[in-house]
């Protein structure tokens, strides 16, 4: 169960482009969340395994996750990948 909350979450974090303390942050809101989640579907009845996957399907696709997160954390982070993308294609000769 841990593995596979771990996997997921780490995923998600390791898009991030932020400080490691703002990265422990959202892990462990992240891990409040999902085993919150875990808990309401087992109460429901479900068995440990399939609440975690109904959890980990409530919670999101990863990737999907990691851009909204990027843009909560830094509204202009893509802003300044083109940028530099811009500025870099006129650089380059």
């Amino acid at each position: 169960m841990e593995s596979t909350i771990e996997a997921y979450i780490h995923k998600i974090v390791s898009e991030l482009h932020c400080g490691e303390e703002e990265k422990k942050d959202m892990i462990d809101e992240m891990k409040d969340h999902l085993y919150l989640l875990i808990q309401e579907y087992k109460e429901d009845g479900y068995s440990n395994e399939v609440a975690i996957n109904k959890a980990l399907e409530t919670f999101g696709e990863q990737k999907q996750l990691a851009r909204g997160l990027q843009t909560s954390i830094s509204p202009f982070h893509k802003l300044c990948k083109i940028t530099t993308g811009i500025f870099f294609g006129l650089y380059v000769p």
